[in-house]
């Protein structure tokens, strides 16, 4: 061997040449990776746009007084279009479960519970509907609007009410939440009928101590048909066609008939007196353990 081969050999084991040549490979191999990655991709992509993974139809049980054309125009909207340009949201695997429970629950206050599950490729969407309990009927008895609205058993404005002349329900009065009055949630349906207001007028517990108190003043021989709730603290029930009964909100229910029993038994004997109940201007136990009363001529 020669110095010029030698040389020669020394020169193509350069660093520099090793270097380049692993850089290359490196590049190369980065190339391939991505392919692959964007042959990967593309082949998901394929399989979640396929028919067998999207949802075929959809079902609705359980709704009495609401559309299922209504409802099932509102979902359609739900679950159509695409994520990120590319998967359909109306893929059975990725379908919008949470935002449809969150959605069709503000788009239909009647609503109670909201059940949904996939079935052989059919979205299935099981419902109750709240129940009539009572009428909100404006922000006071002054300011009375008709028609009313529906209140369900826990104290939830859900639906206009009809016509109801002599209705045996319970009329409340109060005003609406300044957010709801600012920003309302609705019944906007697909139809084009008139938003609904809906909001929860009352707290659940309050809404039934109230029951239990008018269950326990009917006993008494006083039945109360509406109520409105004061800003002020103030309870101001219609006792059925005469007077009023005012109690403060500050003060437990309980106890408040606890003294009104109280005063039933001692003071007061005369509201057993038909005749004298007819009469009856006003009740005010809004001080404590005092009772004051007013009859009319009085």
């Amino acid at each position: 061997m020669n110095k010029n081969t030698i040389y020669k050999s020394r020169e193509f084991l350069r660093p520099s040449q090793v270097v380049i040549k692993r850089r290359r490979k490196k590049i190369a191999r980065s190339i391939l990776g991505i392919f692959l990655g964007l042959l990967l991709v593309a082949c998901f992509v394929f399989v979640m746009r396929m028919d067998f993974v999207k949802i075929q139809d959809v079902r609705i049980m359980g709704n009495v007084s609401m559309k299922t054309e209504d409802l099932k125009s509102a979902l359609d909207q739900m679950i159509s279009g695409n994520y990120l340009y590319f998967f359909p949201k109306n893929n059975i695997l990725i379908f919008p479960k949470v935002k449809i429970l969150s959605e069709l629950s503000k788009k239909f206050p009647r609503i109670e519970t909201l059940h949904i599950s996939i079935e052989k490729n059919i979205l299935e969407l099981s419902l109750t509907e709240r129940k009539p309990h009572a009428l909100w009927c404006g922000d006071s008895f002054e300011q009375s609007i008709d028609p009313c609205f529906f209140v369900d058993s826990q104290g939830f404005v859900f639906s206009q009410a009809p016509q109801l002349n002599g209705s045996s329900y319970l009329k409340l009065y109060g005003a609406t939440p300044l957010a709801m009055q600012a920003s309302s949630t609705e019944d906007v349906l697909p139809d084009g009928n008139q938003p609904v207001p809906a909001w929860q007028f009352i707290s659940e517990k309050e809404y039934a101590d109230v029951q239990s108190f008018m269950n326990d003043t009917k006993n008494l021989g006083l039945e109360l048909s509406a109520l409105e709730l004061s800003d002020s603290g103030t309870y101001k029930f219609q006792i059925r066609n005469n007077g009023w009964l005012l109690t403060s909100r500050n003060v437990p229910l309980i106890d408040t008939i606890e003294n009104l029993k109280a005063g039933l038994s001692n003071d007061v004997f005369w509201l057993k007196n038909k005749k004298s109940l007819s009469q009856l201007e006003y009740i005010d136990m809004r001080y404590g353990n005092k009772i004051f009363y007013k009859v009319k001529g009085q």
